[in-house]
């Protein structure tokens, strides 16, 4: 969205704190004996590794919090340490980083220089709100080299007097096994419910589903595991009331799959059908940027029933196409009668 087309622009890139360009990071531990991945089993590494964390060499990371933390592919974290600010203020800084197993082991530990990188995204995806008064765009910033996790970021530009971003931004955190090669998300968007006064983003991505909420910009479901056989689904639709979702593969490697009750809201056992409601309207709607949705905008759960004939009762298992057809045909047929 260029000056020409409203005024208005989107970042496509921004400025992170990340691994400085063409550093190598000095690896502290373990031992260059140890550097194998299939060391990392050996009884006499883990005795090492025990070895490690008794010693001082940890001792200045034991009272800080982690700047970062990253799951990993095989149950593990990542942490790192440091102090963006000095990044901020001197151009450069030294960072620590912890790589631990899934029980909590030691397996390695790195001291590297960040600084100031720039993280170019592409628009992965668009989708215009119910209510057609905003779009959402979803920005897919993928993994680098100096910067290995993925993340999107999704904006919502305001269509109503002319083209104008609004102050909502949501950051999505994505799979930790994303790659280069991993197929940017998809987004659809769900109509606003009447119940939370708020609609909502479906963002899938790596076979994994995450809804988030337009008015607090908070997740509220996910991540959703798919997919099967290492097939994951990249395409995505919504029932009208948002209790169904279909999700399917492009290249018709995975058979399409229906998931039901995807997103609603959570049941509370201990209160009436109106407080819990009330309750869960009031978290999700929590530091909302924007007015409530218009009541004329929300979805109140309504469901269709028709008819093929005026002579048959209605019901909601008639097929939409076929009942489109017919007023068409009716119409068709009023407009050749005004003609005569």
């Amino acid at each position: 969205l260029g000056p020409g087309r409203g005024g208005a622009s989107l970042e496509l890139s921004e400025s992170e704190v990340g691994p400085a360009p063409g550093d190598v990071p000095e690896v502290l531990f373990p031992p260059a004996a140890f550097a194998r991945r299939a060391d990392e089993r050996n009884k006499q590494f883990r005795a090492l590794s025990r070895a490690y964390e008794e010693s001082s060499a940890l001792a200045p990371l034991e009272l800080a919090q982690p700047w970062r933390e990253y799951p990993t592919a095989e149950g593990g974290v990542e942490q790192v340490f440091g102090r963006p600010e000095q990044v901020c203020a001197n151009g450069e800084a030294e960072f620590s980083t912890l790589l631990r197993a899934a029980d909590g082991t030691l397996l390695r530990h790195l001291v590297g220089a960040y600084a100031m990188a720039e993280r170019i995204a592409k628009v992965a995806d668009a989708a215009s709100t119910y209510a057609g008064r905003e779009l959402a765009v979803l920005l897919y910033f993928a993994p680098t080299g100096a910067s290995p996790s993925a993340y999107a970021k999704l904006a919502l530009v305001s269509l109503v007097a002319g083209v104008q971003p609004t102050p909502l931004r949501v950051h999505i955190t994505l799979s930790p096994a994303t790659s280069a090669a991993t197929p940017p998300p998809v987004l659809a968007l769900g109509g606003a419910l009447a119940s939370t006064a708020s609609d909502y983003a479906y963002v899938l991505h790596a076979g994994e589903l995450r809804v988030y909420s337009l008015a607090s910009a908070h997740l509220v479901k996910g991540p959703i595991a798919l997919g099967c056989d290492g097939l994951v689904p990249d395409r995505l639709a919504l029932s009208h009331d948002q209790s169904r979702v279909l999700v399917a593969s492009s290249t018709g490697a995975l058979p399409p799959a229906l998931l039901r009750g995807a997103f609603s809201p959570p049941p509370d056992p201990d209160a009436s059908d109106t407080r819990a409601l009330g309750r869960f309207s009031a978290s999700v709607r929590e530091g909302s940027w924007r007015s409530v949705v218009p009541v004329h905008a929300r979805q109140n759960g309504v469901e269709w029933r028709f008819a093929r004939t005026p002579q048959l009762p209605a019901t909601r298992h008639v097929a939409t196409r076929l009942v489109v057809q017919s007023i068409v045909d009716e119409l068709l047929e009023l407009v050749d009668k005004a003609t005569l």
